[in-house]
């Protein structure tokens, strides 16, 4: 039945079957999973991050502040268009790669970086939060404007209303149980910050602000982020990567990492902790 093609005939003439038809910018597909409109919004952003990408020089490349802005004006703008649809489904993550994708472009990091890291040093919020604090606020304005036309449909407003799809997660149940739970985005991502198993997480005490170093010149502000969370283009990864023959450093090491340049390198040691050079 999931491939019945209907035959509609109107006025005489038979309707051409959509398997994907588009309505306000949506595809829609038959069991509401989103899969084919989500995969043309990831291919969409693509686009839009090679932008992006070409203002990143190092030499001559924009500051995060720049790239920040760019990034959200131009990739999550696409991005998230009519998210309260598609939020609950699981193939936002085609979505979230991009954004991940966009995210290290800010910070200046590399791919190997563990996720958690990249909403702090690009200061925007994770694009899940982001998701749920906008449904949030939608809902909130939908409840506080009586004369919109949903309050006339009391079951849908109570939440009693039966899906057609149970597998399908309603937006409106997710932002009743936010709302319920009184979500708080910054409060989570404090909350997931402190417990939070990642390597020199300390160095960083609010990871809703700005870190240190967000308006430097962007090659010393990629270098910070790279000692930060000790994912860099060093003699570890390089060898790890298969671009080099071995892991060692220059200086007779066997294992270049962040951690001997730091402390160890006689030709790059910094001489101190790493919670001075921030």
């Amino acid at each position: 039945m999931a491939d019945y093609n209907l035959e509609i005939t109107y006025r005489g003439t038979r309707l051409k079957h959509v398997p994907h038809p588009k309505y306000l910018g949506v595809t829609l597909d038959k069991t509401l999973t989103f899969k084919t409109h989500l995969t043309n919004v990831a291919s969409k952003i693509d686009s839009r991050i090679n932008i992006v990408q070409k203002l990143t020089g190092t030499d001559w490349g924009a500051d995060s502040l720049t790239l920040r802005t760019s990034t959200i004006a131009l990739v999550y703008f696409v991005a998230e268009y009519c998210f309260p649809v598609w939020l609950n489904s699981t193939h936002a993550k085609k979505v979230d790669i991009k954004l991940n994708q966009s995210m290290c472009i800010i910070s200046g990091t590399i791919k190997t970086t563990p996720l958690d890291w990249l909403p702090d040093l690009s200061s925007i919020i994770s694009p899940q939060h982001r998701r749920q604090t906008a449904l949030l606020k939608l809902w909130s304005k939908l409840n506080n404007n009586t004369t919109h036309p949903i309050h006339e449909h009391s079951k849908f407003c109570n939440n009693l209303c039966i899906r057609r799809l149970k597998s399908r997660k309603p937006p409106w149940e997710t932002a009743i149980k936010l709302n319920t739970a009184k979500y708080d985005a910054v409060q989570c991502l404090k909350d997931e910050w402190e417990k939070s198993e990642l390597s020199n997480s300390s160095l960083i005490k609010n990871p809703t602000n700005k870190q240190p170093g967000f308006n430097l010149p962007r090659r010393i502000w990629k270098t910070l982020n790279r000692l930060r969370i000790g994912h860099g283009r060093v003699g570890h990864f390089m060898h790890k990567w298969g671009i080099t023959p071995n892991p060692g450093c220059d200086c007779g090491a066997p294992n270049q990492n962040i951690d001997h340049i730091i402390r160890e390198c006689p030709k790059r040691k910094f001489g101190g902790k790493l919670e001075d050079i921030f």
